[in-house]
């Protein structure tokens, strides 16, 4: 006991010495002192002390607390601080992270419709003019034109065969030398009669006249291998029916192969083309003889306000050949519509097929087609025109084209009012 009171005499004797100026150390020290000496001690010590050190050990701790409050607050504000920076660095990442993916967004659907539209407007856009073309089609069509500027893959023309002097054909009123068949020329000497019987005779009726009841065009060709009315396309750069006919006349009159290509010049300018033709011919009555006959109505004409057809014949031969071709050149009007029409006789043979009451039926050889025509079309200018193509194929409405004078320009008229006007 005495070593204790010597030990808490000289913690008394050393908190006397520092007096206020004890540090936190010291008394830290002091209270580590007080438990080695133990509780009678301590409480002895704390008996001896005077106020002033009581006070000393108050303000200390009180320090001492407020110290510890003022280190956590501080350590709470960082933390708070630092909660806070984060959550608005996090909250401002994903702003931008949400605006950067709401933006994109925006540019991706925007993109989509903007493509949308575009390709939409590109399909409207390409499909205008075929649609336009289908709308004002009539109730038959050969096929349908390229778009403006586009290559003509489908070039259609229509072919018909005469037998001109067939066997009863047809019903008694087969070739005479009489009426309109005296005045019909194969190699086109006429000009615009010539163009215009063979015309009447192309379109289904089988007569030169249109006056002729037209019984003949179900029975065209009824007793040969001729052909009726038809379609023919081209394949390739060329169109051409080579057959052989049955004939009775030994040559005299000689079948008869008649072939229509509108070709429809789109330039404000006129075209000078040259067309390959291949042709048979027969020269034996004066009347046969092949020829290429161009009818062009005014330029810049619609189909409704033709009212005439100029006639040329810029190539024609008078002599025979089962088979042969040359090229020629013609000139189509800017803005319309023109009709090339090729008109051959058929090379009939001696060769005897058979004999039947009283006559002699031969073998005749018919060639009839246009060649070349890749380079004729390769000016996208010019097109077949698929409207006039189809009134020429199908329509028999315009049937009022008298023999002796030009009434050619009713076959535009027609197809005005069948296939619509431009």
């Amino acid at each position: 006991m005495a070593d204790s009171s010597a030990a808490l005499q000289a913690v008394i004797d050393s908190v006397s010495a520092q007096a206020a100026s004890a540090s936190a150390g010291d008394l830290a020290y002091l209270a580590k002192a007080l438990e080695a000496i133990g509780p009678a001690s301590q409480t002895a010590f704390i008996a001896q002390l005077g106020g002033t050190q009581v006070n000393l050990i108050n303000s200390a701790s009180n320090s001492a607390q407020t110290a510890i409050s003022s280190a956590e607050q501080a350590a709470t504000q960082a933390i708070s601080s630092a909660e806070q920076a984060a959550t608005q660095a996090i909250s401002s990442d994903q702003t931008v992270a949400v605006g950067a993916v709401t933006t994109a967004g925006a540019n991706a659907i925007q993109a989509i419709s903007t493509a949308q539209t575009t390709a939409t407007t590109a399909v409207n856009t390409a499909g205008a003019s075929q649609i336009a073309q289908i709308g004002s089609l009539g109730k038959f069509s050969v096929g349908i034109e390229p778009a403006s500027g586009g290559t003509a893959l489908v070039i259609p023309t229509i072919y018909t065969e005469n037998d001109r002097n067939g066997f009863g054909w047809p019903f008694g009123a087969q070739w005479s030398s009489t009426g309109p068949w005296t005045t019909l020329f194969g190699y086109g000497t006429n000009g615009a009669p010539d163009a215009v019987q063979w015309m009447n005779i192309a379109l289904g009726t089988g007569y030169a006249n249109y006056s002729v009841p037209s019984h003949g065009a179900s029975a065209f060709n009824r007793y040969t291998t001729g052909a009726r009315r038809e379609i023919e396309y081209a394949y390739g750069d060329e169109v051409c029916a080579t057959r052989e006919i049955i004939q009775f006349s030994g040559g005299n009159y000689a079948p008869a192969g008649i072939r229509l290509l509108p070709i429809r010049n789109t330039a404000n300018t006129s075209k000078t083309i040259t067309i390959g033709v291949h042709y048979s011919t027969m020269w034996s009555s004066g009347y046969e003889g092949a020829g290429l006959y161009l009818l062009s109505p005014p330029a810049n004409t619609t189909y409704g306000n033709v009212t005439s057809v100029s006639v040329s014949v810029p190539w024609s031969i008078t002599s025979n050949a089962a088979q042969s071709y040359t090229t020629v050149s013609a000139t189509l009007p800017a803005n319309a519509t023109s009709i090339l029409m090729l008109v051959t006789s058929a090379y009939t043979t001696s060769n005897v097929a058979w004999s039947a009451n009283g006559q002699s039926a031969y073998v005749a050889k018919q060639c009839n087609g246009f060649y070349n025509l890749n380079n004729v079309f390769s000016d996208t200018a010019l097109q077949p025109d698929m409207r006039m193509a189809s009134v020429l194929a199908a329509d028999r409405g315009h049937a009022s084209m008298a023999y002796n004078s030009n009434t050619l320009h009713l076959i535009w008229q027609r197809t005005a009012t069948l296939e619509g006007d431009r």
